[in-house]
């Protein structure tokens, strides 16, 4: 009987080219990155460990906001190459607020995504 090995999904940092290992799917990888103060960042898939990950990333900032040394950081936005959009909020950051009664319909409800300040 053989027995067969999912293949390894190879993720790596842009900035700071941390490499990581996965065999499950529907996942991602977070890691500690050293260039953005050490907050939870995702890694992004490339297809092998040699190969540089094709993405920009730009922090999402706020006025409102003051956490330690992330002024004013409140997420990141990851832009690939092939047009997709990844967005990450960083879990101190932000909170939600609704408005609208025990079971709202979308008519009467109102949503806010507000920042602590």
């Amino acid at each position: 009987m053989t027995i067969l090995e999912p293949t390894p999904i190879w993720w790596r940092c842009p900035e700071c080219r941390t490499i990581d290992q996965s065999r499950a799917l529907n996942q991602t990888v977070f890691h500690a990155c050293p260039a953005h103060h050490t907050a939870a960042v995702p890694l992004v898939q490339v297809p092998n460990p040699d190969a540089e990950p094709d993405v920009k990333r730009v922090p999402a900032h706020s006025e409102d906001y003051s956490y330690g040394e992330r002024e004013g950081e409140t997420g990141l936005h990851t832009y690939h190459a092939d047009g997709r959009v990844d967005a990450h909020v960083f879990a101190p950051t932000a909170t939600s607020h609704a408005q609208g009664g025990p079971f709202p319909t979308e008519s009467r409800t109102r949503y806010w995504w507000t920042h602590k300040g």
